[in-house]
């Protein structure tokens, strides 16, 4: 076919991305970067956690745990997010930048548009770039080695209430909490019960 001409040319499309470098927060509330990550508590399944983190602080300012990973659950952990970081006033001008990947939820039209509503606006990683949300993606990992994995063994929920990990909101014993009793309780609410 290649002798006779009757092969087309297939044009490679490199990813644009708009900015040489990966953006590098100033100040405080400048990008957020949000992530989801699973995994198994005994007795209840796979668990899926949404995390909202300042790339500034590198803290998590808001998460959602829940045993679906839809557009709910991450626009639970951004409202979260927000009503923990501007309770008073809210987002919007604050010139905040939420970097997430390319994923069904963060791109979804509902997502998409409660950001903004809440004048949040979005970058996403592009295809081809691992480190785009690496500083998410870190303290996700760290979340694991250090609250999680070190529970695997785990065999009941009530061993899981009884283990408390290093992060005060982010615990598996919060997790199981609010998957026991499927009630939705804001994040000082988790935390004050955790810490009796």
């Amino acid at each position: 076919m290649r002798e006779n001409g009757l092969l087309e040319k297939v044009k490679r499309f490199k990813p644009e991305r708009p900015w040489k470098r990966k953006p590098v927060a100033k100040r405080s509330n400048q990008y957020w970067g949000t992530d989801m990550t699973k995994f198994l508590i005994s007795g209840v399944g796979w668990v899926s956690l949404v995390i909202v983190e300042d790339w500034f602080h590198r803290q998590a300012m808001g998460h959602a745990i829940g045993l679906r990973g839809d557009t709910t659950l991450w626009l639970e952990a951004l409202n979260e997010a927000v009503q923990t970081v501007f309770p008073q006033r809210g987002s919007r001008g604050e010139g905040v930048d939420l970097i997430s990947n390319n994923g069904s939820q963060p791109t979804s039209r509902r997502y998409r548009g409660e950001c903004k509503t809440l004048g949040i606006g979005q970058i996403f990683t592009t295809y081809d770039n691992p480190r785009g949300n690496a500083e998410t993606e870190r303290l996700i990992r760290t979340l694991k080695e250090e609250a999680i994995w070190p529970y695997e063994l785990i065999v009941s929920r009530r061993q899981v209430r009884r283990s408390h990990g290093r992060f005060d909101s982010l615990t598996t014993a919060t997790a199981t909490r609010r998957l026991g009793t499927r009630a939705r309780r804001s994040s000082s609410e988790s935390i004050s019960e955790t810490r009796r």
